[in-house]
């Protein structure tokens, strides 16, 4: 992150942003949370062009491709505008709905937000088990929107819902 005050270049946006401490009253936006109605200090990125404001934790700040270790056969392209208009508009995970920064696979229209897309194989709960002795079998079981994780070495199944 840079020093505040600094201003960066990122990728996904056309103008440099300021990196600050201020209050985002109109909110993020990327997840459009404010600071409500008390006064709290947030980190933001600022752009002094169009005058948007982002979290630091809602930004891309990540290459543009990535493996996610819930999808691990195809990797997952960052989309700054919005999904392909086949896709789903909710993250294949959480369940919430996207916003404009995402990651997505076109060959599966796997897609997650930029929460999720952060997301370790030390982050994810193994049961006691060691994120290394899972190996990644991923797939949705019809439409109750579980994911199955399959530890192959002892047949032990892991599911999120």
């Amino acid at each position: 992150m840079a020093p505040v005050n600094e201003y960066v270049d990122l990728f996904w946006h056309d103008h440099p942003l300021c990196y600050k401490v201020d209050l985002i009253a109109d909110g993020c936006e990327e997840c459009h949370k404010s600071t409500g109605n008390f006064v709290a200090w947030s980190p933001l990125y600022e752009c002094s062009v169009c005058k948007k404001r982002w979290h630091p934790s809602c930004v891309p700040s990540s290459p543009v491709s990535i493996r996610h270790p819930c999808h691990i056969s195809h990797f997952l392209e960052l989309c700054l505008q919005g999904l392909p208009n086949y896709a789903n508009w909710k993250c294949s995970l959480c369940q919430q709905t996207l916003s404009s920064f995402i990651y997505h696979c076109k060959l599966c229209d796997f897609r997650v937000d930029m929460n999720c897309a952060k997301m370790t194989m030390d982050s994810l709960s193994w049961g006691g088990m060691s994120p290394s002795h899972v190996t990644l079998v991923v797939h949705m079981v019809s439409e109750t929107l579980m994911y199955v994780f399959h530890a192959l070495s002892c047949f032990i199944m892991i599911v999120l819902i």
